[in-house]
């Protein structure tokens, strides 16, 4: 296993001097090769959102993680859920502060849920910081790019009022 490799690739005018040809503002890159023995797991948005609900029947936030790379074996990820202003246990309820995420052999997407719970206080938009772990010394999952997200949890006895 070699890691994600990174190719930096800058244009330039041909001949050297060439008065006719100009480069523009965007005139280098970055090229990124994943490694094809790795599995890269990250959530698929930046930020989530759920709403209070006085409803009897569980209120649930979905969450989808995705996974590239080497799919064929199975792997997992812990979800942390710590920080921002939402409370476990008055906010959402979960099974503690890290939830397990497995992904089976082939699975490319995988979905967590986390119950919200309607505490019926005028509080407004509550958030829940989500961040992906793995087990330390396991070359073979790596967390991608969007390795963090928020959860927000919009208030039911408030009115959101927006441009459309």
């Amino acid at each position: 296993m070699e890691g994600t490799e990174t190719v930096d690739i800058q244009l330039q005018a041909f001949p050297p001097g060439n008065l006719e040809t100009v480069i523009g503002n965007q005139g280098t890159a970055s090229l990124e090769i994943l490694d094809n023995e790795v599995s890269y797991i990250e959530f698929t948005q930046a930020v989530y959102t759920a709403i209070e609900s006085d409803q009897l029947f569980p209120n649930l936030a979905t969450i989808t993680l995705s996974r590239i790379g080497n799919v064929n074996n199975p792997a997992n990820v812990d979800v942390l859920l710590a920080g921002g202003s939402a409370e476990e246990g008055s906010d959402y309820s979960s099974f503690g502060v890290l939830q397990n995420v497995y992904f089976e052999p082939g699975q490319e997407t995988q979905t967590l849920e986390i119950d919200i719970i309607d505490d019926f206080d005028l509080e407004g938009t509550e958030t829940l910081e989500l961040q992906l772990q793995t087990f330390p010394g396991n070359p073979e999952i790596v967390i991608a790019d969007q390795g963090t997200a928020i959860l927000d949890i919009l208030d039911n006895e408030v009115s959101y009022v927006e441009f459309v």
